[in-house]
């Protein structure tokens, strides 16, 4: 199977820790592929380990896009995450 767009959504917030790095792999794997990976989480660390574009969205309004780890560290700042 190799999707054009592969979405994601806290898919990682269960399962046990070989779960998640079993997803991780696949993932890194897709993306090596050249597939898009739309992925949702509340968990800063992940989202920071996905080391491309991200975008912050809060009450249904974009907050802040663009590396990863720039819009990471605008959540923390702002005190969340």
């Amino acid at each position: 199977m190799r999707p054009d767009i592969l979405i994601i959504d806290e898919v990682l917030a269960v399962g046990d820790e070989a779960f998640q790095r079993k997803c991780l792999d696949r993932m890194d794997a897709f993306h090596e592929a050249g597939v898009t990976i739309l992925f949702v989480s509340h968990d800063a660390a992940l989202v920071r380990r996905m080391r491309h574009r991200a975008v912050w969205l809060e009450l249904g309004r974009v907050r802040a896009t663009g590396p990863a780890a720039q819009v990471v560290a605008h959540y923390q700042s702002a005190g969340h995450g």
